[in-house]
Order: C-alpha cells, then sequence, then structure tokens
C-alpha cells in the first residue's frame, strides 16, 4: 500500500507542473477573453487540426509485426497565427505559476528535454 501511495504522490508531482502555466491549445490561455473569443478560437482550432494515419509492418527470423495509428493532430504554430491574425495574444504566466515552476525544476528536466516539439511551437506563439 505504502509503496502504491509513493507511487501516485511522485505521479502528482511530475504531472502537475506540466498543467501550470499558458499554453497554446485551451481558450482560457488568450486574451482579451471577450465574448468572441470561444467561436474564433473553435474556427482557428478546425483550421489548425490535419488528420494523419500511420501503419509498419517488419519481419524477420520468422516473427511478423504490424501496427496502424491514425487520428487528428493539430498545428499549434498555425493554431497561434490564426490566433494571433484575429487580435488573441497567449496570457502571461501568473507569478503563482513560476513560483511552482522554480519549485518542480528538477523534476521537469527530463520532461522538458523529451517535450522539444511543444516548446518550439510555444515559442513561435509567444511575445
Amino acid at each position: 500500500m505504502r509503496s502504491v501511495c509513493s507511487v501516485l504522490s511522485l505521479g502528482l508531482l511530475v504531472a502537475l507542473p506540466g498543467c501550470l502555466g499558458p499554453s497554446t491549445v485551451r481558450v482560457g490561455d488568450y486574451r482579451p477573453q471577450d465574448f468572441a473569443i470561444g467561436p474564433t478560437y473553435y474556427r482557428c482550432l478546425q483550421q489548425a487540426q490535419h488528420p494523419y494515419a500511420v501503419g509498419g509492418f517488419a519481419a524477420g527470423g520468422g516473427m511478423a509485426s504490424g501496427t496502424m495509428n491514425a487520428g487528428v493532430g493539430t498545428d499549434l504554430s498555425l493554431l497561434c497565427a490564426c490566433m494571433r491574425a484575429e487580435g488573441y495574444t497567449p496570457r502571461d504566466t501568473t507569478p503563482a505559476e513560476m513560483t511552482m515552476n522554480v519549485v518542480f525544476l528538477p523534476l521537469e528536466i527530463p520532461f522538458a528535454l523529451l517535450n522539444t516539439f511543444h516548446e518550439q511551437a510555444w515559442a513561435s506563439c509567444s511575445h
């Protein structure tokens, strides 16, 4: 039981900082917040989404394997550019978010190195 609690606590500590700070994929993280932001955001989101499908097959040593995956991806740079064209900008990081990011920095570094795509997209959208 103790190991389960430890794993859950560690998971919370690792997951929580990733939720802090502005993101370009949530309507609430754009400013100004006015009555038209919802329809504008969803129109831009639809324009930035694209379907994808990937598959593969490998055989060798008497074994064969195949995989297939399909879905919808979002081009964050396109989403941000569309929102900027409509007069919206990403919000600033709050002091509480900044404090939590500093506190959890040692835990975030390995995950930040693995998350370069998101950071590149955010950099193209930042102020």
